[in-house]
């Protein structure tokens, strides 16, 4: 309701409660007034009463009126918030496709960690070539001419990210990797007991697999894995169904933002 209407109303509401003061005579005062008198007397109450009636209308006027215009605040609102929703709906769908266009991006790409920093620190050359026997020890026959790029991941002093020229030949190490558990003294001798091969993640999906797996820990999920860009989980309600995971909403409509948020805020403190 704006100001102007406001005052009218308190105006009006004012002229009412003036009306109020005025003295109603009981039966002995009028029996004490003359003809003339009680006439006259009767006459202005007509003109009160008429009065009232007129400033009664003008604020049922005015209620009527600002009760439309709140109506109008309130469509208005609605349409606002459907918009933002809609706007909402359309921005998660472009961070989708950017998402899987940047892991799409690394499907040539995987990262070895949990390696002894002198061999993170050698030259491109010897690099390549003890990535090529490390990934070897698979079972896959990898050499250095296989490998495109190989270099640090970032400023960790215990990874290398590296990419190939064949996807192929990258998805069957991935495929293979499982076959490190038993090859423990072969890896020893190349000085890197305890590497790891994984898939590499563009950053959405990084955090997205991160949260899956500390779901995991906290008893939300039973299992959750990433293979050839899809990442995917087990929920504990549903066992026999795996659901893919493509944006973190999906995990905020299915765990709550509050449950994902604390994972973060946690490891953040």
């Amino acid at each position: 309701m704006n100001n102007e209407a406001m005052n009218s109303i308190i105006n009006n509401t004012d002229e009412m409660e003036q009306m109020n003061n005025i003295e109603l005579l009981d039966e002995s005062a009028l029996s004490k007034l003359s003809k003339e008198e009680i006439i006259k007397y009767t006459l202005n109450l007509s003109t009160i009463f008429s009065q009232v009636a007129k400033l009664i209308s003008e604020l049922e006027t005015k209620v009527i009126s600002q009760t439309s215009e709140l109506a109008v605040v309130k469509n208005a609102n609605t349409l606002l918030q459907q918009r933002a929703d809609d706007m909402d709906k359309r921005f998660t769908a472009i961070e989708r496709d950017a998402t899987n266009t940047s892991q799409y991006l690394r499907n040539q790409q995987i990262e070895l960690k949990q390696l002894p920093e002198k061999i993170v620190k050698l030259n491109s050359t010897q690099l390549k070539e003890t990535v090529a026997k490390i990934l070897s020890t698979t079972g896959v026959n990898v050499t250095s001419t296989d490998i495109d790029k190989c270099h640090p991941l970032g400023q960790n002093n215990n990874a290398v990210i590296l990419e190939f020229y064949c996807r192929e030949q990258r998805d069957i190490i991935l495929r293979s990797r499982k076959t490190l558990k038993n090859k423990k003294k072969t890896l020893e001798k190349i000085g890197c007991p305890n590497v790891m091969i994984l898939e590499s993640l563009c950053k959405s999906y990084g955090e997205m697999a991160y949260a899956c797996r500390k779901l995991k820990s906290l008893g939300h999920i039973l299992e959750t894995w990433f293979f050839n860009g899809r990442l995917w989980i087990i929920p504990l309600e549903e066992a026999e169904t795996k659901f893919q995971i493509t944006h973190m909403s999906d995990l905020y409509d299915r765990f709550g933002q509050v449950v994902i948020r604390d994972i973060f805020c946690h490891d953040n403190n």
